[in-house]
Formats: C-alpha cells, sequence, structure tokens
C-alpha cells in the first residue's frame, strides 16, 4: 500500500511540474511584457524571458558538474545544459522583446529602432554561442561515445538526488530529450552558413551563365535539406540518448 502511495504521489508530482512547464514560458513572455510597459524599454523584457527559460538548464549543468563520478561525462553533460540554456534563452527573449514593442506601439508609447538593433545581436549571439558550444559538446560526446540526455528539470525529477537518475521511471511527465535542439542548431547554422557562403560566391563570379535560375534552387530545395538530415541523423544517433539510463546507467 505504501508503495502504491508513493507512485500516486509520484505521477502526481510529475504532472504539477509538466503543468509548470506548459505554463513557464508564456507567464516568462507575461512578465517581461508587463516590466518593459512599466518602464518603457522592451530590450528588459527580452532579458527577462531569457532569464526565465534558461536559469533551470544552468542550474542543472552545474549540479551534475558538482555531483557525476564520471568527470568525463560531468564535462560533457554541462557544456550540453549551457548549450540548451543558450538556445531556449534566445528563443524565448526575442519574440518577447517584439511583443513587448508591439505592445507599446499600440499604447501610444515610443518604440526606438535600437531596441531591436540590440535584440537582434543579442539572439545571433545565443545562437552563436549555442553553435560554437553544441560543436564542442558534439565532438567530445563522440569520441568519449557517450549518449546525452537534457531536460532543464532533470534535477528536480531526480528529487536532488544523482543515484535517480538511471531509474527511468522517474520521467512520467516528460521523456523528451532537449538534446536534440542543441544537436540541430549546431548541425544547421555551420552547414546554412556555408551553402549561403558558396552560393553567393558563385552567383558573384558564375562559372555557367544558369547558375543563379539552375543551382541554386536545387541546392537550397533538395542539396541543403538533404545534407541537414544526414548529418543530423548521424550525429543525433550516435549521441542522443533515448532513454536517461543510456546516459547514466550507473549513476
Amino acid at each position: 500500500m505504501a508503495e502504491i502511495e508513493s507512485t500516486t504521489d509520484t505521477v502526481e508530482h510529475q504532472r504539477q511540474l509538466q503543468l509548470w512547464s506548459f505554463l513557464r514560458l508564456p507567464l516568462g513572455i507575461v512578465t517581461g511584457m508587463a516590466l518593459s510597459l512599466a518602464i518603457n524599454e522592451p530590450v528588459v523584457g527580452g532579458i527577462v524571458a531569457y532569464i526565465l527559460a534558461s536559469w533551470r538548464s544552468f542550474i542543472a549543468a552545474t549540479w551534475l558538474l558538482q555531483f557525476d563520478p564520471n568527470r568525463r561525462r560531468a564535462l560533457v553533460c554541462f557544456v550540453f545544459y549551457i548549450a540548451n540554456a543558450f538556445w531556449t534563452g534566445a528563443f524565448l527573449a526575442l519574440p518577447t522583446v517584439f511583443a513587448s514593442a508591439w505592445m507599446m506601439k499600440k499604447l501610444g508609447q515610443q518604440v526606438a529602432f535600437e531596441h531591436f538593433k540590440v535584440s537582434m545581436i543579442a539572439w545571433v549571439a545565443g545562437v552563436v554561442a549555442t553553435t560554437i558550444v553544441g560543436l564542442w559538446a558534439i565532438r567530445a560526446a563522440i569520441k568519449s561515445k557517450l549518449k546525452v540526455w537534457v531536460h532543464p528539470k532533470i534535477k528536480t525529477f531526480a528529487d536532488d538526488e544523482f543515484e535517480n537518475l538511471s531509474n527511468d521511471s522517474i520521467y512520467v511527465a516528460s521523456q523528451f530529450n532537449y538534446a536534440i535542439f542543441v544537436v540541430a542548431t549546431a548541425v544547421v547554422f555551420p552547414l546554412l552558413f556555408a551553402f549561403c557562403f558558396t552560393v553567393l560566391t558563385f552567383l558573384v563570379q558564375p562559372p555557367f551563365g544558369f547558375i543563379d535560375n539552375v543551382v541554386v534552387p536545387i541546392v537550397f530545395l533538395f542539396v541543403l535539406p538533404l545534407s541537414l538530415l544526414i548529418l543530423y541523423g548521424y550525429f543525433s544517433s550516435r549521441i542522443v540518448a533515448q532513454r536517461p539510463s543510456e546516459c547514466w546507467p550507473n549513476s
């Protein structure tokens, strides 16, 4: 009977966490927008949203680095979680700034172009940071033959006990691995940049007269998506864990 009650409490706790995970992002946007309207500064809303979106990943990263006895795995997971923090923060901050600016304009407040410039620079910086950190993390994971599990609430799921990480049953609310975002970002942006640079180079000095009419559509409609799928499939199959126990089998 006690075991059944314990399982029921765990399921209920996980459901509460799941509800909070759904509400956290909208609440972050609303909170950021409210502050932006109060002080007439949309960038502040982006900063608030960034912190609310990324702080769990930063906390989880430091927790894993502190308690994982496998130091190589601890470092690789730490970097993956930091990259995920950069990604989620940038993902939420930019729409919050634009939403705040739109609301400010509707209310008749002045919105300067510099606000958007700062926000775009911050967003690009977040994506670049995710890409650089993610590429290092991917390389380290492949070299160490590690499969990684990333979830911002990993510390909460495990009840602050590192030994619980290998117990897949504690992840009732979410079996989603955020490592796919880190891998996808690290793969997409360098490849997209390389393709764009190559295409622009050929457009400036085309070796054939039909390069802009034939090659460019083929590259962006077929070659680029196919390359992205192949690279993502290769890296994800090697380093993205299907369940937490693949990352921490003996925790």
